[in-house]
């Protein structure tokens, strides 16, 4: 019996994952592209305009950020949600989307017209412009993973984000002024991003979303959408707060150049951050799906993508720590921000958890844990930022960036609602700090017989850390199953 339930369970699991991993899959190279092109940015305005041009690129990109991915308060995630279940009541969460984002830019952008006599004018327009591609990429990508359109907007931002890269390469080779080109290159993406938007809404969305079903929207419904997705825009909102406000204090306390140099270590850190983005609105679009037939096995599901992600971001993190100096000094010629990369990649693997916890309570009807535990995070973030920025600079930046992304688990475990999808992270993360301590345990004791090259140092760290992972992976979700059966 109990060969038989296993066998079920893998061909079920066989089927999730292939769909998750296909969905993914797509985002991810859309994103990575993505993600590829803005770090390529960084590093020619890192070399060709210098340490404070790009202090002076990590602050806009961080404060539109920002602004783009809290204004719509949740909405998306309750679009994506309710599309992926084709439930009729979806249009309401379109309207209350596209009235939240409408309002908030622009009032950004009459903020930004009305300061242009200031000598601070263009500065909140690019914030406003990054602000505006940021946000409907969120929403273009919400309903193209619901309604399974995911190879088109891959294939769409990959070509927008090639011909922005063009346009930057010929200005630079046209001998532009290298004091402008921040503009020139957040300008460019930004409007890259958008046309991409309205190809893929006008050519792919819009012919699926006009033949569904619908209920009517009023105003009503509308209010009712954004209700549902308010306790969703605080979490986003004190996330975007406690993961970006590192960068805004900084660039009070420092000079630009200090501020370029953290920006380069936080850039190559959030090439890590593709990885979860890919998993984040596939993954919802299947764990809405699996909680409306079967819980149970969106718990196995969950529990098992949770694991994936988490240990594999572990591995990933590893590598970048070991090469962390090699990288900085074939992208930008810089050795110093390796002493703040360091310790950012780890923070990483916390985010990646974060995400799938975070698509796991949302669908399982726990939003306002969310909330919760991300105004905790928040409220918790301005003094240790404060305090470890003032004293330590940017080293204390870095280190409490990733003690924040650590700090959701005890908070998440804290929580009555929440403690059931926590304590299933913190037994991986467990594993991961195992597959840790063997890994770096097995380079100290190999360069004290000899001098270890790097070349050798990331084979032999990976896979020690492979093997104790998947060893203790194995212990536990063989004991999980057979408790479950």
């Amino acid at each position: 019996m109990f060969d038989l339930i296993t066998e079920n369970r893998s061909h079920w699991f066989v089927g999730v994952s292939m769909r998750i991993g296909a969905g993914a899959a797509l985002v991810g190279v859309a994103n990575l592209v993505s993600t590829l092109s803005v770090f390529g940015v960084s590093v020619a305005i890192g070399r060709l305009g210098g340490a404070a041009n790009l202090g002076r690129y990590g602050l806009l990109v961080a404060l539109g950020m920002f602004f783009g991915g809290i204004i719509d308060l949740g909405t998306d995630r309750v679009l994506g949600e309710r599309l992926a279940q084709r439930g009729h009541d979806w249009i309401a969460a379109w309207w209350a989307a596209l009235f939240l984002k409408g309002s908030a830019l622009t009032v950004g952008l009459a903020v930004g017209i009305l300061a242009l006599q200031l000598d601070r004018g263009a500065f909140a327009l690019l914030v406003v412009l990054q602000a505006a591609s940021l946000t409907a990429t969120l929403t273009v990508q919400a309903i193209a993973a619901a309604l399974n359109r995911l190879r088109a907007l891959a294939v769409v931002r990959v070509g927008t984000r090639a011909a922005a890269l063009a346009g930057i390469g010929a200005i630079v080779a046209a001998h532009a002024d290298l004091g402008s080109i921040v503009a020139y290159s957040i300008g460019l993406v930004s409007i890259a991003d958008l046309l991409g938007v309205l190809v893929v809404g006008r050519y792919f969305l819009w012919p699926e979303l006009r033949v569904l079903v619908r209920d009517h929207a009023d105003r009503a419904s509308v209010w009712a959408a954004i209700r549902v997705g308010l306790p969703l825009g605080i979490a986003s909102l004190a996330v975007w707060l406690y993961t970006k406000l590192d960068t805004v204090i900084l660039a009070s306390v420092s000079d630009l150049a200090t501020l370029g140099m953290y920006t380069a270590a936080v850039r190559l850190a959030e090439l890590l951050g593709g990885i979860p983005t890919a998993l984040n609105s596939i993954t919802l679009a299947t764990f809405a799906d699996l909680w409306s037939n079967d819980t149970r096995r969106f718990y196995v599901a969950r529990d098992a993508v949770l694991a994936a992600t988490t240990i594999g971001m572990g591995l990933v993190c590893l590598v970048m720590f070991l090469l962390a100096g090699p990288i900085l000094n074939v992208t930008y010629h810089l050795a110093d921000p390796a002493i703040y990369l360091r310790p950012l990649v780890w923070g990483q693997v916390f985010a990646a958890a974060a995400v799938i916890c975070g698509l796991s309570l949302q669908v399982s009807k726990k939003s306002s844990v969310l909330a919760h535990i991300s105004l905790a995070l928040a409220i918790v973030s301005i003094p240790t930022y404060i305090v470890l920025i003032s004293l330590f600079g940017a080293i204390g930046a870095a280190v409490g960036t990733t003690a924040l992304y650590a700090s959701i688990i005890p908070i998440g475990i804290l929580l009555p609602a929440s403690r059931s999808t926590f304590l299933a992270l913190l037994g991986d993360v467990v594993i991961i700090c195992i597959g840790l301590l063997a890994a770096f345990a097995t380079l100290n004791i190999a360069a004290r017989l000899a001098p270890v090259p790097l070349i050798v140092q990331v084979p032999l760290a990976s896979l020690i850390y492979v093997l104790v992972a998947v060893g203790g992976l194995a212990v536990t979700r063989t004991r999980a199953y057979r408790l479950g059966s």
